[in-house]
């Protein structure tokens, strides 16, 4: 971490600012929420492994991710500059984008799942769910990656699958459960004494 301060932070400020920081060993996804999308595409990756084939588990994985990129959505625009009491510019936070948590959570499942039907219904169902429900600006990414779903049916399937994978909607049952999701999943972390 980096801080500049001008003029130089007397001693209490600093100690202000140290009250402010936490250090952990590990990534946790409330600091880190790229983290949370990894460990559920690792999830699904193995599932896809020739050595597991088990398509239920990633198509169940498909059903968090649904609702963790719903949730991301809906949060956006992230507050990522800070500023004083003047408007001067005092912290950056680097915050993932709209794409980068999309290609974050879809992109490899895609990739290795774009040989199992039930894969490929839910993850396109799972775009187009989105593309309904999240604001105007964040619809382009799910156009563009719905076009590549659609070209991934193409390449994979014969004509009766892919109209298959093409009649799939967006689900009542994947909305009613999104409704019962509470806005903010993860509990408060308790803080530690120092």
């Amino acid at each position: 971490m980096l801080v500049w301060a001008i003029p130089p932070l007397q001693r209490k400020d600093l100690q202000r600012l140290a009250g402010c920081i936490s250090l952990e060993r590990e990534r946790t996804m409330r600091e880190d929420p790229l983290f949370g999308f990894r460990q559920l595409v690792d999830v699904a990756n193995k599932a896809l492994s020739p050595g597991i084939n088990d398509p239920t588990a990633a198509v169940q994985v498909l059903d968090q991710l649904h609702q963790l990129l719903y949730l991301f959505a809906e949060a956006l625009p992230l507050r990522d500059v800070y500023r004083d009491g003047a408007s001067v510019p005092r912290v950056f936070v680097p915050r993932p984008s709209w794409d980068d948590v999309l290609q974050h959570a879809l992109e490899e499942i895609l990739l290795y799942g774009c040989g199992s039907l039930d894969v490929m219904r839910r993850i396109r169902e799972l775009v187009i769910d989105l593309e309904s429900d999240v604001a105007p600006p964040l619809r382009p990414s799910l156009a563009a990656f719905l076009r590549r779903i659609d070209d991934a049916v193409d390449a994979n399937f014969g004509a009766a699958d892919r109209e298959s994978v093409r009649r799939t909607k967006s689900s009542v049952i994947v909305r009613e459960r999104r409704i019962a999701i509470s806005a903010d999943p993860m509990p408060p972390r308790a803080s530690a004494e120092r």
